[in-house]
C-alpha cells in the first residue's frame, strides 16, 4: 500500500473502505488484542466468542477478527461490532458481568 500523503488521502481511503464494508452482509467482531487488553483476558473472550457463535450455529454469519490496541488499554479487553461501529469495553468470557 503507498504511503499516505495526506488527510484527504486518509478520508478517500476511509470512505471506500467503508463503501467496501457496506456492500459485505457478514458482521464483524474486532476484538482488541493489544498487550493491555490480553492481560485482561482478550484470549477468554476470544474462545468464548467462538464456542457461543458455533453454539448458535452463527459461525458463517458473524467474523471474528483480533486488531491491535483500539487506544483505551485501561477498558479493556475491547470488542467493536461492524457495521454497527457498537463499542463494548471491559468484555470478558462469562456469562457474569465483571
Amino acid at each position: 500500500m503507498a504511503r499516505l500523503e495526506s488527510r484527504e488521502a486518509l478520508k478517500k481511503l476511509r470512505g471506500s473502505a467503508q463503501a467496501e464494508r457496506r456492500g459485505i452482509k457478514k458482521k464483524l467482531v474486532s476484538l482488541c488484542s493489544g498487550s493491555g487488553c490480553r492481560a485482561y483476558g482478550t484470549a477468554k473472550v476470544h474462545q468464548a466468542l467462538f464456542d457461543e457463535l458455533a453454539k448458535q450455529n452463527m459461525q458463517n454469519d458473524v467474523e471474528v477478527k483480533l486488531t491491535g490496541c483500539h487506544g483505551f488499554c485501561e477498558k479493556g479487553p475491547i470488542m467493536v461490532i461492524h457495521p454497527e461501529g457498537i463499542f463494548y469495553p471491559q468484555v470478558n468470557g462469562n456469562t457474569s458481568r465483571r
